[in-house]
C-alpha cells in the first residue's frame, strides 16, 4: 500500500545526512508528494531532496513545483546541469523558468539545447507570462482529416509516452489550422475503416493564445476538460493547456485575489509565507496600512465634529465600536460573496438589479436582527445613571438600534457595488475588499450613527 510522505521522517532524514537513506525514501514516493513536502524546506534542503531524485521523478518533482522555489534552485545549478533539467521539461514549463533568469545566464542554458528546443523555448518566449499561450504544451495528439480510425488509434498507441494525454487528439489541416477534436472513446467504438473527420467534434472548446491564462483555466474547469487547446488567430494550434496548469493558475489567481483582498501588494512577485523575510512582508504592506491609516483621520474628524454630542449623552460613546463592528461585518461578507461570485462566472455585470435588490432584502433581515440586538442590550446591559434625567434607556436603545439598522443596510450595498463598480471599470474586485472596505464602513457607520443621535435626541 502507497504511503505518503511524513514530514518527520524526511526531516530526520535530512538531519541525517545520509544521501543513501534519503535517496532510498523517495525512490517510492510521488512526485505530487514531494513537492508538496518541499514547500515547507528550506533553500538548501529543498537542493539536498532533490539531488537525492533521479531522472523523470526528479523532473516531474522540479516541474511541479513554485516559480520562485524553481529560481531558488536553478542559481544553485551550474550551467550544464540547468540546461539538461530545462531540456528534459515541458517546453511551457521550461519556457517559464527562463523568461526569469538574467539575459547571460539565459542564452548560457539555451546554449546547451538542441535546435528543435531552442525553436520550441522561442516559440513559448513570444507570448506574455499570463496569456494562455506560455501554458500552451507541444506535447499534444495530432491526427489528420483523412485517417482511418484504425490509424489513428495505432499512431496515439506509438506516441502515448510523448504525448500529455491521449484521451483527447487533435485533427489539423495541412496548414496546421485546428478542425476538430477528437475523445479516444469515440476511436475505440467507431468502425476501424472510418475515416477520423466522420468521428471529430468539430465544436470545440480552445483558448487564444493571447488572451489572459485565468479566463482560459475557468473555461476548462466549467466544460471538465481533460486538455483545451491554444490556438493563433488564424486558426493554428500551438499547443494544449492541461489540468496540472490550469490548477496551478487559478490557485495563482486565488493567492493574488487574497492578498488583495487583505491590502497586500507585490502579488506578481508572490513568495510562500515563510520563505519571505520580516522586510519583504514589511514593504508589502506598509503603503496600503498608511493609506487607509490616513483615510482613517475622516473618523476622527467626525467624533471631533460630535464631541459635544458625546459630551452631552456620554452612554453614545459606549456603542460606537458595536456600529463599526456591525457596519465591517456585513460589509465584508457582502463583498466576499460578490467577489467569489465574479471570479467564479456566477454572477455578471448585467445582474446588478438583482444583485442589489437579493442584498437590500437580505439586509433588512439583518437590520431587523441586530436593531433587537441592540436594543436589547442596551436595555438589559447599560446603567441608567449614565443617561440624564430626561431620556430613558429605551431612548438610547431606540436610537442605538436605528442606526445599527441603517448603517446595515447601507454597508452592505456598499459592499456589493463596490467590486461591481470596479468590474465595470476593468479594474480588479477585490482591491475594493477587505480593509479598504472596512475603512470606508467605519466613516459612513459614525456618521449616520451620529446623525441619528443627533436627530432623535435634538442634540447640536
Amino acid at each position: 500500500m502507497y504511503q505518503s510522505i511524513r514530514q518527520d521522517d524526511l526531516f530526520d532524514l535530512l538531519a541525517g545526512q545520509d544521501e543513501h537513506d534519503l535517496r532510498s525514501y523517495l525512490a517510492s514516493k510521488k512526485a505530487a508528494d514531494i513537492v508538496d513536502a518541499i514547500e515547507h524546506l528550506r533553500g538548501r534542503q529543498v537542493r539536498t531532496v532533490l539531488a537525492a531524485l533521479d531522472g523523470a521523478q526528479k523532473v516531474e518533482t522540479f516541474t511541479g513545483l513554485d516559480i520562485d522555489l524553481q529560481l531558488g534552485v536553478a542559481e544553485r545549478l551550474d550551467t550544464h546541469q540547468l540546461s539538461d533539467l530545462l531540456a528534459s521539461m515541458p517546453a511551457d514549463d521550461a519556457a517559464r523558468v527562463l523568461s526569469r533568469l538574467g539575459r547571460r545566464r539565459r542564452e548560457a542554458v539555451l546554449a546547451g539545447f538542441d535546435r528543435a528546443e531552442r525553436e520550441a523555448i522561442a516559440a513559448h518566449a513570444t507570448y506574455g507570462p499570463e496569456s494562455a499561450g506560455a501554458y500552451a504544451s507541444p506535447r499534444y495528439a495530432v491526427l489528420t482529416p483523412d485517417m482511418s480510425t484504425a490509424d489513428a488509434l495505432a499512431r496515439l498507441k506509438a506516441e502515448a509516452r510523448q504525448v500529455e494525454t491521449i484521451y483527447d487528439a487533435y485533427v489539423v489541416a495541412d496548414d496546421r489550422r485546428l478542425v476538430g477534436v477528437v475523445e479516444l472513446s469515440r476511436l475505440l467504438t467507431a468502425q476501424p475503416k472510418a475515416p477520423v473527420s466522420e468521428v471529430m467534434a468539430r465544436d470545440f472548446v480552445s483558448a487564444s493564445v493571447d488572451e489572459d491564462r485565468e479566463p482560459a483555466a475557468e473555461r476548462m474547469r466549467k466544460y471538465g476538460l481533460l486538455s483545451l487547446p491554444v490556438i493563433t488567430v488564424e486558426g493554428a494550434v500551438v499547443g494544449i493547456m492541461t489540468p496540472r496548469d490550469a490548477d496551478e493558475i487559478l490557485k495563482d489567481e486565488l493567492r493574488e485575489d487574497a492578498d488583495r483582498f487583505v491590502a497586500l501588494t507585490d502579488t506578481a512577485v508572490e513568495m510562500p509565507y515563510m520563505r519571505q523575510s520580516v522586510l519583504a512582508h514589511f514593504r508589502r504592506r506598509v503603503g496600503w496600512v498608511l493609506s487607509l491609516a490616513a483615510l482613517g483621520l475622516i473618523s476622527g474628524y467626525i467624533l471631533h465634529v460630535y464631541e459635544d454630542v458625546i459630551a452631552a449623552l456620554v452612554i453614545l460613546a459606549l456603542y460606537i465600536p458595536t456600529i463599526a463592528d456591525s457596519g465591517g461585518n456585513v460589509g465584508t461578507q457582502s463583498s466576499s460573496l460578490i467577489v467569489r461570485g465574479l471570479a467564479l462566472g456566477d454572477v455578471r455585470l448585467r445582474d446588478t438589479g438583482r444583485i442589489l435588490a437579493k442584498e437590500f432584502a437580505v439586509a433588512l433581515l439583518l437590520a431587523g436582527v441586530l436593531f433587537l440586538f441592540a436594543l436589547l442590550k442596551v436595555l438589559f446591559l447599560s446603567n441608567a445613571s449614565d443617561v440624564p434625567a430626561n431620556i430613558t434607556l429605551l431612548n438610547v436603545g431606540l436610537a442605538v438600534g436605528i442606526a445599527i439598522a441603517i448603517q446595515v443596510v447601507v454597508a452592505t450595498l456598499v459592499g456589493a457595488m463596490l467590486p461591481l463598480g470596479a468590474r465595470l471599470m476593468r479594474q480588479d474586485p477585490a482591491l475594493v475588499s477587505g480593509p479598504a472596505l472596512t475603512t470606508l464602513v467605519d466613516i459612513t457607520g459614525l456618521f449616520i450613527y451620529f446623525q441619528v443621535c443627533t436627530l432623535f435626541f435634538g442634540l447640536r
